[in-house]
């Protein structure tokens, strides 16, 4: 499986991920044991898939081909953002009480609902040019 592929089976794995964070979101007391460690492991999950996805991109950097720079500061600007975004809300959501449940139910849907707009983002804007730069350098460990 090449790195782009491995990349969108991540990124499958992390709709589940959001998914099942959206339907407990509801049904569990706000910073509640449950909510805790599933938000802290869609946090970690995405860290670790964040890290992979630079390392992919530093990879083909340093390969024949190159990136554009600004398409390398888009990357690392929405990586930023998606991070920040994520762990604003897992903040809030290990430190509030039963009474912000009704603020932070709807905050946690928008931040899983923007979390979800960056993957397509990244799918249809990233992966196509990591895609087209591995196949203009078979010889490149990204592309095999």
């Amino acid at each position: 499986m090449d790195a782009t592929a491995q990349l969108r089976q991540d990124h499958e794995e992390l709709r589940a991920r959001f998914a099942l964070l959206e339907a407990l979101l509801p049904l569990e007391e706000m910073g509640s044991e449950a909510l805790r460690k599933l938000a802290d492991g869609v946090s970690r999950h995405l860290r670790q898939h964040v890290e992979t996805e630079e390392c992919v991109v530093a990879g083909l950097l340093g390969g024949v081909t190159r990136l554009e720079p600004a398409d390398l500061a888009w990357l690392i600007a929405r990586h930023q953002e998606d991070r920040a975004e994520l762990d604003r809300f897992c903040e809030r959501l290990c430190t509030c009480g039963p009474a912000s449940q009704a603020e932070l139910l709807p905050c946690g849907c928008r931040c899983l609902q923007a979390l979800r707009q960056a993957l397509a983002r990244e799918e249809a804007q990233l992966f196509p040019l990591l895609e087209q730069c591995a196949a203009q350098d078979s010889r490149h460990p990204i592309a095999a």
